[in-house]
């Protein structure tokens, strides 16, 4: 904040860029407030938002337990079709979780289905889907319909993954379908040892999926 000032000080306008980091440091540091402080003085100065200020405000408002606050501005987001990225419904997912508002869980969930962007299963933050999924499938406001996402192929069953078996549970013939394709590549792969060497930077997706743990249920 101090470097803004003198910033301003000395008559030099911040850009969209320092906004954003400015941002991002503020809700790293647990000041979410002053973030949108912040947020707002760059409103006012006439300075427009983009797609990384966006990111940085969502995301560090989930971090700080604001999930309405980031709600709002992703909703905001949208409405200015800026469109937002897999970690920022990540994002918002996980802040829902920890709020146990799954209603909100599978709202996001399901938008993030439609406009195609659910992460690919080996990305390091699957497992937010994943626990996401497991509790929806558990919840009675949610198993429904989370039951009719995974017999459409949409998403994956992970009631049936396995620690050494992959996954399966994918009931839709619809060559388009991501999880079906994934399926496929599974079958076609063999299954390597733990200690087998990657050929060519490559490895098989099997070997991969064998190193996810099996998810207990809560």
């Amino acid at each position: 904040m101090l470097c803004l000032s003198k910033m301003f000080g000395k008559e030099r306008e911040a850009n969209v860029i320092t906004y954003a980091t400015l941002v991002d440091g503020l809700c790293n540091f647990g000041r979410p407030d002053d973030a949108l402080k912040l947020w707002n003085e760059m409103g006012r100065k006439g300075c427009a938002p983009n797609r990384i200020a966006y990111q940085s405000l969502i995301k560090g408002l989930c971090k700080c337990g604001r999930s309405s606050a980031a709600l709002v501005h992703f909703n905001e987001m949208k409405e200015k079709e800026i469109r937002p990225d897999s970690y920022v419904y990540i994002a918002l997912i996980s802040a829902f979780l920890s709020d146990t508002n799954l209603p909100s869980v599978f709202d996001m969930l399901k938008e993030m289905i439609d406009v195609g962007n659910l992460p690919d299963p080996l990305d390091k933050n699957f497992i937010i889907i994943r626990d996401a999924i497991c509790k929806l499938s558990e919840d009675a406001r949610t198993s429904s319909s989370i039951k009719d996402l995974i017999e459409a192929g949409r998403i994956p069953d992970v009631s049936l993954w396995e620690g050494a078996g992959g996954f399966s549970g994918l009931k839709n013939d619809n060559s388009e379908c991501p999880w079906l394709n994934m399926q496929r590549r599974i079958e076609r792969s063999k299954t390597p040892t733990p200690t087998t060497k990657r050929e060519e930077g490559n490895i098989t997706v099997k070997w991969q999926f064998a190193h996810i743990p099996k998810i207990q249920k809560l």
